[in-house]
């Protein structure tokens, strides 16, 4: 938390914050910044004030080599350090193929089956099932979502009766009480996708813990917002209950790549894919054992004639039939 966030040397950096100390007289505290011209900027952590110490936003020079201007938010790519060009996939010319959607619609893109641009409830309904959530649980889920964010999608003042969202209207179902990862407009934005990790990923594991998570849902609570809190518990504890893994601790983790591909639906899409493979596995294995118990054993067995007795007696495959 101390050391200097612009490359200038440390000497530097001494002499300008003398020169351009706090508008109060007193020096920075931490984390001086300083633009090209050694001007003091204000830094990012006060000794006085406690939450700015406890949850400092990313300083990662790295950062800024892989993602020009990380705090510029993407319309249509989810990036962070790892993943410049986030989950893009780009043919031979180096042309984009993936949707024509900001990172927002392509949230919940996976959802809408039929590909209409509309999501119904029962497109919601079928989505989770595929996620192999229970069927109680993918209608409370249909409950919530349509609930909250249909009418704020819509494009009439007045509210849909079939209670669909509007993908290229998402925009508009934005709640408080998130991560602010996304910005008014559904683009994502780097830098607070990495702040969330700085801030609350206490040991630089890569992920979230349960009680992290928790600890950000209840840090990022807005005043008064009801619907937003609700939203935003509902949200992470889905993404948890669909995406948590067993660390190497034995603790459930919810990785940082797991929490990227969430934002750019990517993860929905992964999930649904692999599960179906699983199911279809299964199902080769069953017929398998099934087409192994069928076989058929034939026994050829010749007839005999009883002399005297003027009947024949055929056995075959365990059976014997009497003819008179």
């Amino acid at each position: 938390m101390s050391s200097a966030v612009d490359s200038s040397s440390s000497s530097s950096s001494s002499s300008q914050s003398q020169s351009h100390p706090h508008s109060s007289g007193r020096e920075p505290s931490s984390t001086p910044i300083y633009s090209s011209s050694h001007v003091y900027t204000g830094c990012v952590a006060l000794d006085e004030v406690e939450a700015t110490k406890k949850y400092s936003p990313s300083i990662d020079s790295e950062l800024e080599k892989a993602i020009p201007h990380p705090g510029l938010a993407r319309a249509d790519v989810a990036c962070d350090k790892e993943h410049p060009s986030g989950s893009l996939k780009m043919d031979a010319d180096g042309e984009n193929k993936g949707p024509n959607a900001s990172v927002l619609q392509q949230h919940v893109m996976f959802f809408d089956l039929n590909h209409d641009g509309i999501i119904t409830p029962y497109e919601t309904y079928c989505g989770f099932r595929k996620l192999d959530f229970n069927p109680l649980i993918s209608l409370l889920a249909v409950c919530l979502i349509h609930g909250l964010m249909s009418y704020s999608t819509q494009d009439s003042w007045l509210p849909d009766p079939m209670f669909r969202l509007i993908i290229k209207n998402m925009h508009r179902g934005i709640h408080g009480s998130d991560s602010n990862v996304y910005d008014r407009e559904g683009r994502f934005i780097p830098q607070s996708f990495e702040d969330l990790f700085s801030k609350f990923d206490h040991d630089g594991k890569g992920g979230l813990y349960w009680d992290e998570l928790l600890e950000f849902l209840a840090w990022n609570r807005d005043a008064m917002d009801f619907v937003g809190i609700l939203a935003a518990r509902f949200e992470w504890g889905f993404t948890w209950l669909l995406a948590a893994e067993r660390s190497s601790s034995g603790k459930k983790l919810l990785r940082k790549e797991t929490i990227r591909q969430m934002f750019d639906g990517t993860l929905f899409e992964n999930i649904a894919r692999r599960l179906e493979a699983e199911k279809e596995q299964k199902r080769m294995e069953l017929r398998k054992r099934a087409s192994e118990k069928r076989v058929p054993v034939v026994v050829s067995v010749p007839a005999t004639t009883s002399a005297g007795s003027g009947t024949t007696s055929r056995t075959g495959a365990g059976v014997t039939k009497k003819v008179q």
